[in-house]
C-alpha cells in the first residue's frame, strides 16, 4: 500500500498529462506532459489474496473536457473533478475502510493541487474553446453568405429564363 509520504515523494517527481493539442487523452500520468491533475490514473492496494485499484482516468478526462468547455468556471470543474475522484475511491474500496481512507487522503491532496493551481491550464483550454467557437461562427457566416450568393444567382437565372421564355 502507498503511504501518504511515499505518495508525496512520488508526486513531487511525477509528471502528469496534458495533451498539447488535438485530441485529449484521458490518462492522468503520461510522462513528459505538464502537471495538471495531481494524481496518477490508477491507485492500487494489494491485500489478502486480492488487488484492488481506483481508476481516476475518467475523472482526469472529464476535468480536461470541462476546462475546455467555453464558459465553464474553474471552480465548478474542480468540484466535479473532486466528486469523480471520490466516486472512484468509493467504487473501488467501499468495503475496505483503511484503503478507502488512504485513497481519500490522496484524492484530497490531488484536488488541493488542482484547486490551488494558477489556472494556466484552465485559461489555455478556455482560450482554445473560445477560438473554436469563433472559428465555427466564422464558418457559419461564410456559409450564410454563400447561401445568399447562390440564392441571388438562382433568382437572376430564373428571371433570365422567364424573360427569354416570353
Amino acid at each position: 500500500m502507498i503511504s501518504v509520504r511515499n505518495f508525496c515523494l512520488h508526486f513531487a517527481l511525477l509528471t502528469i498529462c496534458l495533451p498539447w493539442s488535438g485530441g485529449v487523452s484521458s490518462a492522468c500520468d503520461q510522462v513528459g506532459k505538464p502537471e495538471v491533475f495531481g494524481i496518477k490514473d490508477r491507485w492500487e492496494v494489494s491485500g489478502e489474496n486480492e488487488r484492488k485499484q481506483a481508476d481516476f482516468t475518467k475523472a482526469c478526462g472529464e476535468l480536461i473536457d470541462c476546462y475546455g468547455t467555453e464558459g465553464a468556471s474553474k471552480r465548478s470543474c474542480d468540484r466535479v473533478y473532486e466528486k469523480n475522484l471520490k466516486g472512484a475511491c468509493k467504487k473501488a474500496f467501499e468495503f475496505k475502510p483503511t484503503a478507502f481512507g488512504d485513497c481519500m487522503e490522496i484524492v484530497d491532496k490531488a484536488t488541493g493541487f488542482v484547486m490551488k493551481a494558477d489556472g494556466a491550464t484552465y485559461r489555455k483550454l478556455q482560450r482554445s474553446a473560445q477560438a473554436e467557437k469563433r472559428e465555427a461562427e466564422r464558418k457559419a457566416r461564410a456559409q450564410a453568405r454563400q447561401a445568399k450568393v447562390e440564392e441571388r444567382r438562382n433568382k437572376r437565372r430564373d428571371e433570365r429564363l422567364k424573360s427569354a421564355g416570353n
